[in-house]
């Protein structure tokens, strides 16, 4: 049997309306079937689909949670008395959500001894790259401001299929892509698609091309989700190795179903 502990972040939401945002293994009348036939328990009770949730409920799976599997590899790069930065891998998501409740980063650092509670900045789960943890709440509340302001320059290297521009200054904005299969898929257009549509702006810069691949640099002046990729992706640059930005996005379909990453050809 799996517990899970509602937290604040979780609250404002019924029960079904929260599995389904938070375990989106499975869908809604997945979801439906589990808490009607009693395999969902809220406090150790059966409970029902308009059942409300509040802050220190458990929720009680009655079936094992299968979680991928992620490439747990990582290196403490930087630590001191206030903080420390990891370098994660580009298959490990930063904390726990959806089937990731124990192969995450937070998790899996927190087993390994070290505080993990206080995360200065998240990172996509296919993005390799830093992550920092500080250590008391007085030092994540400095360096999150330190972010919010804007006072740290990130950049990303890209993998993508065509031969990228010399340089692309790109303004304008993210929507979900209606158009895909994948519910949380985004695209970058320059006008706004509709009212939820999100201002972004990328910096690219080609570092190599070679054999119809371009290497390039993303520097976001925005901090938006799946900025860049989706950015690059709707410009025509599909991601090498990036199952929801790549050239074929029924690959990232296949990997939720079967939890197998397929090989990726041309």
């Amino acid at each position: 049997m799996e517990i899970y502990k509602i937290r604040k972040e979780d609250l404002d939401f019924k029960l079904l309306e929260f599995l389904v945002k938070k375990f989106s293994y499975l869908s809604r009348e997945q979801w439906t079937a589990e808490i009607e036939t009693g395999k969902i328990l809220l406090n150790e009770k059966t409970c029902s689909l308009e059942e409300s949730i509040k802050l220190n409920d458990c929720i009680s799976f009655q079936h094992e949670i299968p979680e991928p599997s992620v490439n747990k590899t990582y290196r403490i790069l930087y630590e001191d008395d206030y903080f420390y930065a990891v370098e994660k891998s580009g298959d490990i998501p930063v904390h726990p959500a959806g089937r990731y409740r124990k192969n995450n980063l937070t998790t899996i650092l927190a087993e390994d001894g070290f505080e993990s509670k206080y995360i200065i900045n998240r990172i996509d789960r296919e993005t390799s790259g830093l992550v920092l943890f500080a250590k008391n709440s007085e030092i994540a509340n400095l360096l999150g401001k330190i972010f919010e302001q804007h006072n740290i320059e990130k950049k990303y290297i890209l993998y993508v299929y065509g031969i990228f521009p010399s340089e692309l200054q790109e303004k304008g904005f993210l929507s979900i892509d209606r158009n895909s299969k994948i519910r949380k898929k985004k695209k970058f257009t320059t006008e706004a698609e509709d009212e939820n549509a999100i201002h972004c702006e990328t910096l690219f810069e080609l570092i190599q091309t070679q054999n119809g691949i371009s290497k390039i640099m993303g520097t976001p002046k925005t901090g938006r989700t799946h900025q860049i990729r989706a950015s690059a992706n709707s410009l025509g640059f599909p991601l090498i190795g990036d199952k929801i930005y790549g050239k074929d996005e029924n690959s990232f379909l296949d990997f939720i179903e079967t939890g197998v990453v397929k090989e990726e050809f041309g």
